[in-house]
């Protein structure tokens, strides 16, 4: 395994170690969370078994992207009181607002389906041999699944149904930048960059024309994509940046 495959071998380890229909299998499935689509599409993706150094890469992101995204239970959240039938209460919180939409009742939804729908959907997304087409058709395609009736919640699904303000992709996606930078660099540590452009509300708020509002945020959104471009130049820095799917500027 050459130096360079071995960050895009980070990032596809990470995108399986938990599955996309988690929410909707968990505390249901005999065979655990890990035991459907995870297993199945890493014994396709790492015939040989995943490098230690990975693995070991994949928990610490894991477990940083778990902290810095919601509270952390410890051993309590075992336990019953601290545990959440998402199929019996799907509900989910708005990131910023703070609102809750309760969707009823999710039971019809077989376990063993949409696990067939998920293999299904990422099994047409692997391209066999290139580890970096694959994670970037996860990453990319991987929320877009081709199921009507299903669509639109595959897309909010919560990581944590205890904590369901954030989907799933955002767990993965942040999961995979920190386990490609543990990867990338020699002594196995990364480092959190924050970049700030200010004061952003004054300055489009200045505007007098629909000109001048459009000009405004158009000026930080080039400055801050102008920025965010130098990291991809380098590789100690690329891999650490996560974008969302709907990034835009």
């Amino acid at each position: 395994m050459s130096e360079h495959n071995k960050p895009w071998l980070a990032k596809l380890a990470a995108w399986t170690h938990d599955p996309a229909e988690k929410a909707l299998v968990l505390l249901r499935d005999p065979a655990g969370h890990e035991g459907g689509t995870v297993r199945e599409l890493r014994k396709r993706l790492f015939p040989d078994g995943l490098p230690a150094d990975i693995n070991e890469a994949v928990k610490r992101g894991d477990h940083w992207a778990s902290a810095a995204d919601r509270p952390q239970f410890g051993s309590g959240g075992r336990n019953a009181w601290a545990q959440v039938r998402f199929d019996q209460q799907p509900v989910l919180i708005h990131p910023l607002s703070g609102e809750e939409y309760d969707l009823g009742k999710l039971a019809a939804i077989d376990p063993a389906h949409i696990k067939a729908v998920s293999q299904t959907h990422f099994d047409e997304l692997v391209v066999n041999g290139d580890a970096k087409k694959t994670a970037l058709n996860f990453w990319r395609f991987g929320p877009e699944i081709n199921a009507d009736d299903i669509r639109t919640l595959w897309r909010l699904l919560p990581a944590d149904t205890r904590v369901p303000d954030h989907t799933i992709w955002a767990h993965l996606d942040l999961t995979a930048a920190f386990a490609t930078a543990f990867t990338a660099d020699t002594q196995g540590d990364a480092a959190l960059l924050s970049m700030s452009f200010g004061p952003v509300q004054d300055f489009i708020a200045a505007a007098r024309t629909t000109s001048d509002l459009w000009a405004g945020s158009h000026l930080l959104s080039r400055l801050a994509w102008e920025g965010l471009k130098i990291m991809p130049r380098r590789r100690n820095l690329w891999v650490v940046f996560p974008l969302p799917s709907d990034f835009s500027c």
